[in-house]
């Protein structure tokens, strides 16, 4: 049987239910529509764990990064705890240029005790490395951040002026680059140069790896420059007091580095008034700096005009102009007591070797005569220079031995020290 509706008639609550077919009204009633759950729910949730990951993640790298700067410290404390480092102070201005490179300190790895004999150009070993941080050293640990360079200009050829502890000092830089033989060289004389103690020698203060090409060694400073200028170019008034103490200081200085056994002809090239500084109180110092130059030189290279022939003993010269190269052999003791008397004389006189043929002929001549003499017996032998009567005749004896043509009639270093200050009324006061 079929039962039809009619779809006009409507109910008390076909309104409410009109919307859901087949439902009642109280079945309507009950009904509600499910909704989607919320998207930002999701979100804060999955803010929250990423949160948490990435908080314990910097903790772990911030605890990473504390424990390695205490390692750090602890290792650069063991190193240099033997070093005093005062607070660094000067009054230098702004025109100052800092020497400040954060890479490690060169250390030298010699074992050098005071007291051995010693030549600033043998070789230290092989085996020797010069930036291991434990081996012994014989000198003070300099950190870049403590020196400064000086815009101004430094006393001595091929030098830097600087500062270090409110001090001025001369500062001898090697940029070696791809040479770490050099650099080798460089830290094993450095090395050797701290052993030498004297007044009468320029003292080494310390040294530096400033960058990873460039070393440093620091002495201190000279502020006349070397003895050469002083005498010749700045010409300052000398007494003869003055000139007899200088004397003494120089032959002084010479004495200390025979008894160690520093080789004077090897280490200075030539020994002259060159390798000598004068302080701001006229004190002389021998010039140990200049063993830090021409590292890759094997021999000294002469050639007439140059100045350097007439402080060369003649057994050197004459052996040196014709083969270049220097015989085991020779005295070398002999040999440097040669250059300490014309370099006396040069002192006392305030003139240049052989002055008076330097001003006739000339540097190149006055050189080509100076050979002669070595070289010949007929031509006729002149001293370098020509002292006056205020000079004791004691003092005018000793310094014509020194320059005897026969190395075995020569005096020692000592000897002369001695004998000079021995003839001196009321004696001559060294500083």
């Amino acid at each position: 049987m079929l039962i039809k509706v009619d779809a006009t008639v409507k109910g008390p609550d076909a309104a409410v239910a009109s919307g859901t077919p087949g439902l009642t009204s109280s079945a309507a009633r009950d009904v509600v529509p499910s909704s989607p759950p919320s998207s930002s729910s999701v979100s804060s949730w999955q803010m929250a764990l990423l949160a948490g990951v990435g908080g314990a993640g910097l903790a772990v790298i911030i605890a990473m990064i504390i424990i390695r700067q205490r390692n750090a410290k602890d290792d650069a404390d063991s190193v240099l705890e033997d070093l005093d480092h005062p607070a660094y102070a000067t009054t230098l201005d702004d025109n100052h240029l800092f020497l400040s490179h954060n890479t490690p300190m060169m250390v030298a790895t010699d074992t050098l005790k005071p007291g051995d004999l010693i030549s600033p150009l043998t070789e230290i070993g092989e085996d020797s490395t010069p930036f291991h941080t434990e081996s012994d050293r014989c000198y003070r640990l300099l950190s870049p951040d403590e020196l400064r360079l000086s815009r101004s200009g430094c006393p001595i050829p091929g030098g830097l002026s600087g500062s270090f502890d409110g001090e001025r000092v001369l500062i001898r830089r090697l940029d070696h680059r791809d040479r770490p033989d050099v650099a080798k060289r460089f830290v094993q004389r450095v090395a050797a140069l701290s052993l030498l103690k004297h007044e009468h020698v320029v003292e080494l203060l310390g040294a530096s790896k400033l960058s990873g090409i460039s070393l440093c060694a620091v002495f201190e400073h000279m502020e006349h420059g070397t003895l050469s200028s002083f005498l010749h170019v700045e010409r300052s008034p000398l007494t003869l007091h003055q000139a007899q103490r200088m004397c003494l200081e120089i032959a002084d200085g010479v004495a200390y580095l025979q008894a160690t056994g520093f080789v004077l002809g090897t280490a200075f090239d030539v020994f002259r008034t060159d390798r000598i500084l004068v302080n701001d109180n006229l004190t002389c110092k021998l010039n140990i700096v200049t063993c830090l130059d021409d590292l890759d030189s094997t021999s000294v290279q002469l050639s007439f005009g140059t100045g350097r022939l007439a402080f060369l003993a003649p057994e050197v010269a004459s052996h040196l102009l014709t083969t270049e190269t220097r015989r085991d052999d020779m005295d070398d003791e002999a040999a440097a007591v040669y250059a300490l008397g014309v370099i006396l004389g040069e002192v006392l006189s305030r003139q240049r070797p052989y002055a008076p043929l330097l001003h006739a002929v000339g540097p190149v001549a006055a050189d080509g005569y100076v050979y002669d003499m070595y070289m010949t017996r007929k031509t006729p032998r002149v001293p370098p220079h020509a002292l006056g009567d205020e000079v004791p005749p004691a003092w005018t004896q000793v310094i014509a031995e020194c320059l005897s043509y026969a190395p075995r009639d020569r005096p020692t270093a000592a000897d002369v020290c001695r004998r000079l200050r021995s003839s001196c009324e009321g004696g001559v006061a060294l500083h």
